[in-house]
């Protein structure tokens, strides 16, 4: 009589436990890359919203040194609705007030062309004045956070 039992394969408890183990680094896996690309799309929202208070700053100035008119580029948005939408999304403006074209204005994609962004795709509100821009399209980022800006010099 043979006491040792041939085992060929594996049981079914080694197969459980090899496929509990693969479930949980799969899900581990998909946590990092899912967070890893949303902190990337948030980077991405917040460097554009920086580029684009460069190009609104450089428009002012121009404007500033030749008072040419032209370079206040967009559409005038009621003072109203920005504040509330502002305000509903956790943050404040400025409101400069006294100065020529101290309005807050909608840029288009077009708009964003005429300032020589050619790949953004967004639209955005600006304050030529204050600096304060904000992203139209995407007020927050995936953590709630708005994505605004203002010039740090701009004293209230």
């Amino acid at each position: 009589m043979n006491i040792y039992k041939s085992e060929k394969g594996i049981t079914l408890m080694v197969l459980a436990l090899t496929i509990l183990v693969l479930a949980m680094i799969t899900g581990v896996g998909i946590y990092g890359a899912t967070k890893g690309i949303s902190t990337a799309k948030d980077s991405k929202l917040m460097t554009e919203v920086k580029m684009v208070q460069q190009g609104v700053i450089e428009q002012y100035v121009k404007y500033k040194t030749t008072q040419n008119k032209d370079y206040i580029i967009g559409s005038k948005m009621d003072i109203n609705y920005v504040t509330k939408m502002a305000m509903s999304n956790g943050f404040e403006l400025v409101y400069p007030s006294g100065y020529e074209y101290d309005d807050y204005y909608k840029l288009s994609k077009a708009d964003m062309e005429k300032l020589g962004f050619q790949n953004i795709t967004d639209e955005y509100v600006v304050n030529y004045v204050s600096g304060e821009v904000m992203n139209y399209t995407h007020i927050t980022d995936s953590k709630g956070n708005p994505v605004y800006v203002r010039a740090d010099s701009f004293k209230q």
